[in-house]
């Protein structure tokens, strides 16, 4: 996991969303908890160790949020759609075929980073590599 840049992902300080060049964006918890993300620790902690600094928390606003979620939906996936999304992901990952479905794969980590860049204050996302179709006919 090779870690972009990292910030406090609450007031607290007791956890740290980081994006990542593989992975897109995920979210640590500190101290470790079961829940992180494979190698997490590890590589937030080499991160940390060649003197990068996350970033404070800043609390989202309303108008960055909302472009977030029409860039979401401007690219064809709507509620609905993501909740389609979402159990094809859950029993991919259930019967060990997540691995062959690529595309699934992607348009997650691309919604992760969206959701992640919009919280960040981004009123600007990258836009999605595969349709909702491409996805589900994978």
């Amino acid at each position: 996991m090779t870690i972009l840049s990292a910030k406090f992902a609450n007031e607290i300080g007791d956890s740290v969303e980081v994006l990542t060049e593989d992975r897109g964006s995920a979210l640590i918890c500190l101290p470790p908890h079961e829940d992180n993300i494979n190698g997490g620790q590890e590589a937030f902690a080499a991160w940390v160790a060649n003197g990068n600094v996350p970033s404070p928390y800043i609390s989202p606003s309303v108008n960055s949020i909302a472009a977030g979620e029409a860039c979401i939906e401007q690219a064809g996936f709507t509620g609905s759609r993501m909740v389609t999304l979402l159990e094809e992901l859950l029993e991919a990952k259930a019967d060990g075929t997540l691995a062959s479905r690529t595309k699934l794969e992607a348009v997650y980590i691309w919604m992760k980073t969206v959701k992640a860049m919009a919280k960040a204050g981004a009123i600007e996302f990258p836009s999605c590599k595969f349709t909702f179709e491409e996805v589900v006919t994978e």
